[in-house]
């Protein structure tokens, strides 16, 4: 996992971008120049708050040597708290951490992201992108205002959109994509969404024999292998992996999602 830092990042940009949808883009150097793509941190609110409690992890839609940026939706009380800071506020942020995506041993790749899932898989395409990388990035959502964040960014101004009721791009679901694409054995599926979507991902991808690796989002309350969890039983054996250190991004051969 390699030396984890903990600091106070400093709000750049925190902007709505879509109904309920924030892009926050912080200050963190002594973290965003090791953070590699599929990592996250950890995020406390400003102050001496402890409501909630707990910190929340957040995978990272950017990154550059000293900023990082994310894409995250208002749900709960510490979305809506994120939601209010304003820049300059400071926000205690510790990371990276975790296990990112292999970006090698694959010629293609197809990134399959689904809601706010679709964040680290942007981040991923822009290192494709600085590689040479071929890859076909495809984006799903219940509508159109649940992408409305992707085209802000670089790596979602080219790719497919599916959406459940039809209002941007194909109607449908992202693993119709995959079902109807063909593949062979130098495509590599990367993916990140709601649990039921990478389990029909993880399940297409075993059923033809291809590499498929997923970033799942399982709820994190340390986000360093101490709480427990956050843990996931091994596809093959007894025990439990945790999503945090041994995570976020497992090949699908490894565990039950």
């Amino acid at each position: 996992m390699g030396t984890v830092t903990v600091t106070t990042a400093r709000v750049a940009s925190n902007r709505s971008v879509a109904d309920g949808y924030y892009v926050l883009e912080i200050e963190a150097p002594d973290v965003a120049g090791r953070a590699e793509a599929g990592q996250f941190v950890m995020i406390r609110p400003p102050g001496d708050r402890y409501d909630p409690l707990l910190p929340r992890a957040f995978s990272m839609a950017a990154r550059s040597r000293d900023t990082l940026t994310f894409v995250y939706k208002v749900v709960g009380r510490m979305t809506t708290i994120l939601s209010h800071l304003r820049p300059g506020e400071g926000l205690a942020v510790w990371g990276p951490l975790g296990r990112g995506f292999p970006l090698s041993g694959g010629r293609r790749y197809l990134l399959l992201g689904g809601g706010t899932g679709i964040a680290p898989l942007l981040d991923v395409a822009t290192e494709l992108s600085a590689r040479n990388a071929r890859y076909v990035l495809v984006c799903g959502g219940r509508s159109g205002s649940d992408l409305a964040f992707v085209e802000r960014f670089e790596a979602g101004r080219d790719c497919l959109f599916y959406t459940e009721d039809g209002s941007l791009g194909t109607r449908g679901l992202v693993t119709e994509f995959l079902e109807r694409t063909p593949l062979d054995g130098e495509t590599v599926v990367f993916a990140c969404g709601p649990t039921p979507m990478l389990r029909g991902v993880s399940a297409l991808a075993m059923e033809r024999g291809v590499r498929c690796l997923v970033s799942v989002e399982t709820p994190m309350a340390c986000g360093l292998g101490t709480c427990l969890g956050c843990t996931l039983p091994r596809r093959e054996g007894e025990g439990y992996v945790r999503t945090c250190t041994e995570g976020p991004v497992f090949d699908v051969t490894e565990v039950r999602v």
